[in-house]
């Protein structure tokens, strides 16, 4: 049960897809929480414009630059997380090859082990590997949504 007393914390993800392929980040194993877990792009949002501060977030940890305007809203969904009620946001968008390129992504090694490009079976094989803000739950958000935007039918 939320206890509703408790401030609420806002977060958005970014779920950016590739040629089937959706964009993950691994943490990096020195971070205080959530060592070495695959997370999507993203963090805590400062302001209420969550598209914007989705837009920063994904510049703040890789360099790349995906204007609010390109970012389609999916769901926003509560959850307790650490004895914290938190509201994630989660935004969907393309990118290109040439944006996805490691060389050209500039992010801290401390904060970001890896960067993944993973298809829907990597994401279902890998679901366990999630962050706990993310989860199990999301890897199966992810791999669903993936399935339906990628259905041939």
């Amino acid at each position: 049960m939320y206890n509703l007393a408790m401030a609420e914390k806002e977060a958005v993800r970014v779920i950016m897809e590739n040629q089937k392929r959706v964009l993950v980040i691994r943490r990096g194993l020195g971070l205080k929480n959530d060592p070495g877990k695959l997370s999507l792009p993203g963090g805590k949002a400062e302001a209420d414009d969550y598209a914007a501060e989705a837009e920063r977030e994904v510049f703040e940890e890789l360099g790349l630059k995906v204007p609010a305007h390109l970012l389609t809203f999916l769901a926003s969904k509560r959850k307790m997380f650490r004895g914290q009620e938190w509201r994630q946001t989660y935004f969907w968008t393309r990118i290109t090859e040439g944006q996805v390129d490691e060389a050209k992504l500039s992010f801290r090694r401390e904060e970001i082990a890896e960067v993944l490009l993973l298809d829907t079976g990597q994401v279902d094989q890998m679901r366990d590997q999630f962050a706990f803000g993310d989860g199990v739950v999301a890897g199966w958000f992810l791999s669903n949504f993936l399935r339906r935007l990628w259905c041939p039918c």
